[in-house]
């Protein structure tokens, strides 16, 4: 990757590195450190990365940074939630947010909360940035049929979650 085609790597996924590092983070302050650390990586391992690769590799480093800072962290402080619309200035990750009231967006981003890291992850990454499965096995180094069912319990915890929460009668 050269340097032009780094700068443009940054321009095309910087954002939506730092919205997958804020939804796993749940902390926008920490998911800033983690996107730039996973973009100074980038320029490091540009040589080895050839563009068309750009994207998953960020986020497989990202993926990465998030598992290990929520390991760091003290138990207390795994539980936040974080407002949706602060992720995505303008427009919704979710394309059915923009008829979700304000509680409704919080009792989802809770119940993302709940889930364990590695499933919130294949569900933002699959749902949220749109990857394919082929791209899925790629980030998490896993068999794409490990995937399609890490993925299909990931969908049935969350639909539990939100069945269970009066708010989100919609998804009842």
């Amino acid at each position: 990757m050269s340097p032009q085609e780094y700068r443009q790597a940054v321009h095309e996924h910087s954002n939506r590195v730092h919205s997958y590092a804020a939804w796993l983070l749940r902390d926008l302050e920490e998911s800033r450190d983690v996107t730039q650390d996973a973009l100074m990586k980038l320029w490091i391992n540009h040589e080895k990365v050839v563009p068309e690769a750009a994207r998953s590799w960020l986020l497989k480093a990202v993926y990465r940074m998030c598992i290990d800072r929520v390991r760091r962290r003290p138990p207390r402080a795994l539980g936040r939630t974080i407002d949706l619309a602060a992720l995505t200035p303008g427009h919704s990750p979710i394309p059915e947010h923009r008829s979700i009231n304000e509680e409704q967006s919080r009792a989802l981003s809770e119940a993302l909360g709940l889930l364990p890291i590695r499933e919130r992850a294949l569900i933002l990454l699959r749902e949220v940035q749109q990857l394919s499965y082929a791209e899925l096995s790629e980030v998490f180094e896993m068999p794409l049929g490990s995937i399609k069912g890490t993925l299909h319990r990931a969908r049935q915890n969350l639909r539990e979650v939100l069945k269970s929460d009066t708010r989100l009668e919609m998804y009842s």
